[in-house]
């Protein structure tokens, strides 16, 4: 497990060989690269520190390396948390009857409601339901109480990826065409939360043999980044493991709980942010051990995506003259994608 200070020795090592008599100067994503490939090396899922100097070389590096990293909630935001998986609980445990009541409609670019187990997504829900929530809809399923408590502490989860969001941008200044804070933050130039999904499920007994079980097929989400957070550290992980590349193997996630947020790069991510440039693609499963069947696992995700009709321009500056491509919007490319995305692999 990697400390946030070996990341700020590697950062200020890449740093001092940028600045080196008769060097070429390095680009931050230049950098990124080059702590990159030691990540990858090592063979771990980063924990970065969101208050240290260097968080936008650490999250770039481990979206290059790994397509996934780590980070604490402020200790205010783990205590909302853990106040809203309350929430979560109790709205789960109703009967299945009444869950249904709530049952999501047909449109798949706003799904919103109740997902039973096994339906919308075939093998990829095979083994969980739960609530989806799109954008900033009214949650009726919810009291009063609860439905103001986690709009609140939804609201600063998105101001959490917002510090993500930039500092990403900041850190690749030199290769976009916009750098400027909030870009992608709530009512940015290309908003990357009001229309964003929420959902909150819980994983179900998977029948079957062997020392343990594929719960959640391999997937690439189709959002630009996704972020989650479990509500239990028992097993360590929940089981979610991260599809290394370079060394044809799963990393299981290390850590879990209402204090830590799992941040996963997405398929948006590589169309907007990623031409010509190698990240790792952030492909994932759940993995379950026996003996972990009957634990709960009870997660709550957030998929960061634009409005339905945005267009989806790349941000990045083109390194070579490439025939131009006429840009679809969101909805376009969700329609033509959901298909395979909910044909997950076994």
């Amino acid at each position: 497990q990697s400390s946030g200070m070996e990341f700020c020795f590697s950062a200020m090592a890449c740093r001092r060989r940028a600045k080196a008599p008769k060097a070429r100067q390095l680009s931050g994503i230049a950098c990124a690269a080059l702590m990159a490939s030691r990540w990858s090396r090592n063979l771990c899922i980063p924990l970065v520190d969101l208050e240290g100097p260097n968080v936008g070389l650490e999250t770039l590096s481990a979206l290059r390396s790994i397509g996934a990293f780590q980070a604490r909630l402020p200790v205010s935001l783990e205590y909302q948390t853990c106040c809203c998986f309350g929430d979560f609980r109790k709205i789960l445990a109703m009967s299945e009857e009444e869950k249904r009541r709530f049952m999501v409609g047909k449109d798949l670019l706003s799904l919103h409601g109740y997902q039973p187990k096994g339906e919308l997504g075939e093998r990829y829900n095979a083994h969980r339901s739960g609530f989806v929530c799109h954008g900033l809809r009214p949650m009726p399923w919810l009291s009063e109480i609860q439905e103001m408590r986690i709009a609140v502490w939804r609201k600063e989860i998105w101001h959490f990826i917002g510090r993500i969001f930039d500092a990403l941008l900041m850190e690749m200044q030199e290769d976009v065409s916009t750098a400027e804070k909030g870009v992608f933050s709530e009512k940015g130039n290309f908003d990357m939360v009001s229309h964003s999904q929420f959902q909150v499920k819980e994983m179900h007994p998977a029948p079957g043999g062997g020392a343990e079980l594929v719960r959640l097929p391999l997937h690439q989400d189709p959002s630009f980044l996704s972020l989650l957070i479990h509500g239990s550290n028992d097993p360590p992980g929940q089981g979610l493991e991260i599809w290394h590349d370079d060394s044809e193997s799963f990393l299981p996630i290390p850590r879990s709980g209402c204090g830590i947020a799992t941040i996963i790069v997405g398929q948006l991510f590589h169309l907007l942010l990623g031409r010509g440039r190698r990240f790792a693609k952030g492909k994932h499963r759940v993995v379950t051990k026996v003996e972990d069947m009957e634990k709960p696992r009870l997660s709550a995700t957030f998929f960061f995506q634009p409005s339905p009709e945005a267009l989806l321009i790349p941000l990045v500056r083109q390194r070579k003259a490439t025939a131009e491509v006429e840009p679809i919007s969101f909805r376009q490319r969700r329609l033509r994608s959901y298909g395979r995305f909910t044909r997950a692999e076994p």
